[in-house]
């Protein structure tokens, strides 16, 4: 949990709020520094974001309130991966229940050969948990469906000449057992991964978007006038201006549009799931494209806001880093939250 945990940790907590859905999140660090002296990811997060880790002493961090943010963490330290202490989360009831039901795991140790490691430690780990067999590998390979869940793991490679051999990001199999099982395991963070054409367009892509929703607020109060006459349109266009300038000087616009953006993307995203179950909602999908959005929205919102390090105000103060708003939906004033469903927090 370097600082490069800490920013997968951040945007996993706000990208991951849908309605309908809760977000549980497993922390496991070893909290011994490089140097070897002793440290707490706890207390860290909590000097980072002290309005949602509250308290440093405790383990577990869970809202379920409606109109808030959703979110279910929990902290495992003192334990190092590359030891039975580790192994023992899996075959502990409590522990073992919670990985259970683990969807994505994230091995950030900051070092590629342990990054390595673990990651095909961890693989072993939640096969034996889940009961993968070779007949559940096999009949995936094939493209038939099985009762047996396995979780996507995601493992940080920085080195070029390992990501290529471990055929990272070319299509290929990636790493294999002796069987030409694949592990299924991801590597990120190579500059070929992060920087292919592909990917810088699409990079391009979400910022064209995060810059549309900055600028929606305008779009939406000329729609509200009406036809402009030549002073408002002139007005309309400096506003235009300045508030691009605005979106391009600072981060703080910046980042929360992207957010925005790619926040969207995962709605679109659960609903497609949602679309191809076996038994499709309908319902549902439009719910949450639709009447559930502006919910999900308020949610992201609010731990975006927290990740950022701000906490709840009766007064705006944004050198201290106090909002009212970061409250119940049903309590903020609806004035606001109309100009909030426009993303202009």
């Amino acid at each position: 949990m370097g600082s490069l945990g800490v920013e997968f940790l951040k945007n996993a907590l706000w990208l991951y709020q849908v309605a309908g859905y809760r977000l549980e999140i497993n922390i496991v660090d070893a909290s011994v520094a490089s140097n070897g002296a002793p440290k707490s990811i706890r207390k860290k997060l909590a000097h980072l974001w002290p309005g949602l880790i509250d308290d440093p002493e405790k383990e577990s961090f869970v809202k379920e309130e409606d109109g808030f943010a959703h979110y279910d963490i929990r902290f495992f330290e003192n334990v190092d991966c590359f030891t039975s202490d580790f192994d023992r989360l899996f075959r502990e009831p409590e522990s073992a229940e919670r990985l259970r039901r683990t969807q994505l795991a994230v091995v950030t140790l900051g070092d590629d050969d342990k990054n390595i490691e673990a990651a095909i430690s961890l693989r072993a780990l939640f096969d034996r948990l889940n009961g993968i067999t070779n007949q559940t590998v096999k009949d995936r390979r094939a493209g038939r469906r099985s009762p047996a869940e396995q979780p996507m793991i995601c493992s940080v490679v920085y080195d070029q000449q390992k990501a290529e051999n471990l055929h990272c990001n070319t299509g290929g199999g990636g790493l294999v057992n002796y069987r030409r099982d694949s592990l299924d395991i991801n590597f990120i963070g190579s500059l070929q991964s992060q920087f292919t054409y592909d990917e810088i367009s699409r990079q391009n892509g979400v910022e064209l978007e995060a810059l549309r929703y900055h600028l929606d607020w305008l779009r939406k109060d000329a729609e509200k006038s009406g036809t402009l006459n030549r002073q408002q349109s002139q007005k309309l266009a400096e506003d235009t201006l300045n508030t691009t300038k605005a979106y391009m000087d600072f981060e703080y616009y910046r980042k929360s549009s992207v957010a925005s953006a790619l926040h969207v993307s995962m709605l679109h995203y659960v609903a497609d799931r949602l679309a191809n179950t076996p038994e499709p909602d309908a319902v549902a999908v439009r719910s949450l494209l639709s009447d559930r959005a502006e919910e999900s929205e308020h949610m992201r919102w609010d731990v975006y806001m927290l990740t950022q390090g701000y906490q709840y105000g009766q007064t705006r103060a944004d050198r201290a880093k106090l909002h009212p708003d970061l409250r119940s939906r049903d309590e903020i004033d609806p004035l606001e939250w109309s100009k909030d469903r426009r993303g202009q927090q």
